[in-house]
Order: structure tokens, then C-alpha cells, then sequence
């Protein structure tokens, strides 16, 4: 076999290997073919979107060979942007997102030209008490300089999200919009803005990008007499080692330093301390391994935000997994994009790396379709609140690892 053959060969295995979300092994196969043909553009884009999962600073080398041998890749150019972002390198980030054709949201970033994005003052350990713990997680936040207000915890978002009327109240400064995807894959208006400070517990942090949307009459039927404002994402979780101390009802904010991980460290000591790794897309698709029913293994993403079940996922894992749905319990529910057909179904058991309960509960109909391919791999399902109650989960974006307690 001739070595352009067997280049081929070994490119589609590892594509094979990526899209069946076994990335170390694509990367192994990755790494020999670079090393002879270091001018494939397939091969260097991959390597760098590998990296940028793995939130290692390696992914700026191999994509920006990447977009050099291939100028103007829309793909290419939105994973630069997304690198320089989660550095909060803003201005860079616009340049890439403004030729990646995503002109809103880079002219938000632009906005940051000589501001410090997220530029915190008392940047030491705090913990916040949850004004209630169902339907979601809730606390308190004041911003810019505002009453304060009611906030949920939702990592199946990305950055802050503000309610529009409320942001109406709240010198919110705005900056075009576009869509955004929500549950059953309903696409809504999402605006981009920027607020100047968020108070947090005995944080205040500065310069800070948000999104805009109506959530009003999506959330009032969950969440009672208990009026939201808005809500906190990954995003701004990223720039801490965070801990959502479900068993406690409490947000734990640290400085991510080696001196607050290794605090965290001998805090939990004594505790049985589940380490799972995970890996980032986009702003805040955090996956990781589980199962359903016995099922073979799928990357699950962790969003936190699905009210009242433990789980949700597409009909290919339903059929796959074996689940029944009962049709006759059939409702609707609201979602941030609207209305949506809510079917729930028992499950024997549910896995997260080394975690499993059984006899949960999961609702067929939130999942949206869009992200089961949406990012070159597949994604089985989505496991939320139910499932962390009784834990406190840690999210680590340096050594990208969950810990559950």
C-alpha cells in the first residue's frame, strides 16, 4: 500500500474514532500522521479542535496552522474565536468571530477594546446559601449597583443571562442580537450586551458580556411566588474551580489557583471523592461518559437545568436503550423557546463515570435534536438536576475533571 493510501486510511480512522467522541484515540492516530504530512489541513484542525476540548492551550498552534492552510474556514476561524474567548482575549476573539460571520456576538466582544473583561475584586473563596434548591438552584445577585434579584443555576447555559424586562430596569448596555437553541431545539431571540458589575456574595466582578431574552412567562409556572431576574451559566462558573453543593444548598466560588484546588483537596480529605473527566465544546457543552438502562456508553452533556427529571436524550437513544414511553402521560411544558411536548419514562439506572442511581425519572421531549451531531460527534443525552441532588459537584476547567462528592 502506496503512503498516500495509507495516510487516508489512518485519516478516516481517526475521523471514525472522533466522531464516536473517543478522542484520545483519535488523537494518538493524529499525532503519528502530522508528523509525516504536517501540512494536511484535516489532520491539524482536528488536533487543534482535540485540544480545545481538552481546554489545553496546544489548540492555538495546530488551528492557526489549520487556517493557514485553509484561509477563510468558517469552522476553523469560530474555534480560534472560542480559544481567545475562554482567555478572555476579546478583541482577538471579535477578529475571528466577525470572519467566522457572527457579527453580534462579536461586536459585543469588541465593546471590551480597553476594559478587563471579568476583572474581580476580593478574588478569595466565598460560599453563597440557595434561596431554594427546586426547581433549580436559586441565589441572589445584585447588578450594576441594582436591588438585588433572583438568579438560577443553570450550566446548559453559556454566558449570564438577563430577563428582557428586567434588563430594561438595569442599564444593561445593548448590542445586537440573534438565536439562540433551547429545549426541543425551539430557537428564540438572544440578545448581546454587557453589564458593568455583578455582586456576588462578597465578589464583585467587572465587565462582564450577558445575553438578553425573554424568561418570564417560561419560568413562572416552575418556579411559584419566587420571581427571576436571570441566570448564571458556565461561563461565568469557568472562572472559578466552582462547586454546586446540592446536599448543602450552597454555591462555592474559588479562585482557580493551585493554592484553591489543593485547599479543596484536603477539605475533602475525608469524603468519597468521585473524579470524572469531561471535555468542553463550544462556551458551555460540558460532556462526559455515562449509560442508560445498561446501554452502551454515550457522552452525556451535563446541563443542569432540566426541571424535574434526571435525564433526557434523543429518540435514537430511547430506541437504542430500550425505554418505554407511556404516551398517555403526554403534557407540555415551557422551555425558553416555548411550548413543548414533555413525555416522561422510568429508567433502571443512569451512569456518570463511576456514579449510578437507579429508578430515575427522565422526560422525553426537552432534548434538542440539533445537538446530537451538532458538534462532529455524537451525544446520547443530557443529564441534569435530579441526578447531582445528592452531591455537591465540582467543576475543574484546568484539569478538566468533575468531582462529586
Amino acid at each position: 500500500m502506496n503512503k498516500q493510501k495509507q495516510h487516508s486510511n489512518n485519516l478516516k480512522q481517526a475521523i471514525m474514532f472522533f466522531q464516536q467522541g473517543e478522542f484520545n484515540e483519535a488523537d494518538q492516530i493524529l499525532s503519528n500522521l502530522v508528523e509525516v504530512n504536517p501540512n494536511n489541513f484535516q489532520t491539524n484542525f482536528l488536533k487543534g479542535y482535540i485540544a480545545l476540548l481538552r481546554n489545553n492551550q496546544d489548540a492555538k498552534y495546530w488551528l492557526t496552522k489549520a487556517i493557514q492552510l485553509k484561509k477563510n474556514d468558517r469552522n476553523t476561524l469560530s474555534l480560534l474565536a472560542e480559544f481567545h474567548y475562554r482567555q478572555d482575549e476579546f478583541q482577538k476573539a471579535a477578529e475571528y468571530l466577525s470572519s467566522a460571520g457572527q457579527v453580534a456576538k462579536a461586536q459585543k466582544l469588541s465593546y471590551f477594546r480597553n476594559k478587563t473583561p471579568y476583572q474581580i475584586k476580593n478574588n478569595k473563596s466565598i460560599t453563597i446559601n440557595f434561596v431554594s434548591l427546586d426547581p433549580l438552584p436559586v441565589i441572589q445577585v445584585r447588578i450594576n449597583g441594582h436591588k438585588p434579584v433572583n438568579f438560577f443555576i443553570d450550566t446548559g447555559g453559556g454566558e449570564i443571562i438577563l430577563d428582557e424586562e428586567y434588563a430594561q430596569q438595569s442599564d444593561i448596555h445593548l448590542i445586537g442580537s440573534d438565536l439562540g437553541i433551547f429545549g426541543a431545539g425551539k430557537k428564540g431571540k438572544l440578545s448581546h450586551g454587557t453589564i458593568e458589575t455583578l455582586e456576588i456574595g462578597d465578589f464583585i466582578i467587572k465587565n462582564i458580556p450577558v445575553n438578553v431574552m425573554k424568561l418570564g412567562h417560561a419560568l413562572d409556572s416552575y418556579f411559584g411566588d419566587i420571581k427571576i431576574n436571570g441566570a448564571i451559566g458556565t461561563v461565568f462558573l469557568y472562572h472559578f474551580l466552582s462547586t454546586l453543593d446540592y446536599t448543602h444548598e450552597q454555591l462555592i466560588l474559588r479562585p482557580r489557583t493551585d493554592v484553591s484546588y489543593e485547599e479543596f483537596k484536603n477539605e475533602n480529605q475525608s469524603k468519597e471523592l468521585n473524579s470524572i473527566p469531561f471535555w468542553l465544546c463550544d462556551d458551555h457543552f460540558m460532556v462526559t461518559w455515562g449509560s442508560i438502562n445498561q446501554s452502551k456508553p454515550y457522552l452525556f452533556f451535563v446541563d443542569t437545568g432540566l426541571v424535574g427529571g434526571s435525564f433526557t436524550c434523543p429518540k435514537s437513544t430511547i430506541k437504542e436503550a430500550k425505554i418505554h414511553l407511556d404516551k398517555k402521560k403526554r403534557s407540555s411544558g415551557m422551555g425558553g423557546g416555548g411550548l413543548m411536548s414533555i413525555t416522561p419514562f422510568d429508567a433502571n439506572d443512569l451512569t456518570l463515570g463511576s456514579i449510578k442511581q437507579k429508578k430515575i425519572r427522565g422526560l422525553y421531549g426537552p432534548f434538542p435534536p440539533t445537538i446530537e451531531k451538532m458538534f462532529g460527534f455524537h451525544i446520547g443525552g443530557l443529564i441534569s438536576h435530579e441526578f447531582f441532588k445528592k452531591y455537591a459537584l465540582t467543576m475543574d476547567f484546568d484539569r478538566m475533571q468533575y468531582y462529586l462528592t
